[in-house]
């Protein structure tokens, strides 16, 4: 293997251990933001723990924000996690591919970037529309360049 394969080998397995970081942080948050949600209609108002000295509540209705709009917030940043979730299991199962291959030009491998392209584009386009379809658009791009250079790669193989 040259120093540039082994390289991107290396690579591609810190970008798996920081996905898998990133994945156990967010199911904790997921479960912080369910135990959240429950407590909104078991009407648990008090403190739940005292963190650094200060308490920390369930249920925070500050700013004369209703219980409604509370539990509202709550199911938007399940469906946030969710989409992380989503995105870093593609991030992480393309890179684990690309540190396995010996090539990154693989029908698979343009097969998660197309994905990886069009749910990263459209997250984006939650909050930012024409941001997440140039992202989209962009990632895409990038996808159909790798599956181009699976061709020019079957087309020398095949030569020799």
């Amino acid at each position: 293997m040259n120093q540039t394969a082994s390289k991107i080998v290396s690579q591609s397995k810190t970008i798996t251990i920081l996905a898998t970081v990133a994945r156990i942080i967010l199911y904790v948050a997921a479960g912080i933001t369910v135990v959240s949600l429950v407590g909104s209609y078991l009407n648990i108002t008090g403190p739940v723990l005292v963190l650094f000295g200060k308490p920390v509540y369930m249920i925070d209705l500050s700013e004369g924000m209703t219980m409604e709009a509370w539990r509202v917030q709550l199911v938007e940043a399940l469906v946030q996690i969710g989409l992380a979730q989503a995105l870093l299991y593609l991030t992480d199962s393309l890179f684990k591919r690309i540190g396995s291959s010996t090539t990154p030009f693989t029908a698979e491998i343009v097969k998660k970037m197309k994905s990886l392209g069009v749910l990263l584009g459209l997250v984006i386009a939650i909050d930012n529309g024409y941001l997440g379809v140039v992202v989209g658009f962009v990632i895409y791009a990038f996808a159909m360049i790798f599956e181009y250079g699976g061709e020019l790669q079957k087309q020398v193989d095949e030569t020799l």
